[in-house]
């Protein structure tokens, strides 16, 4: 189906997403759109988007 990532969350259990993956060219990879795992503060917003970036060229870059 041409799937390249699987994208799991810090406040669910990422083991569907190794399942789902296992045997499968797809890279299992972790997405944070809440912030739960970021400072908060002023930078918190702009650092959010920064990571939820990287999380997604990291996962999707050849």
């Amino acid at each position: 189906l041409g799937v390249v990532c699987v994208f799991a969350e810090p406040q669910f259990s990422s083991k569907l997403v190794t399942l789902l993956t296992e045997g499968t060219d797809a890279k299992p990879a972790h997405l944070d759109p809440l912030g739960a795992l970021s400072k908060p503060g002023p930078e918190h917003y702009p650092n959010l988007i920064r990571q939820l970036a990287a999380s997604f060229r990291g996962c999707l870059s050849p």
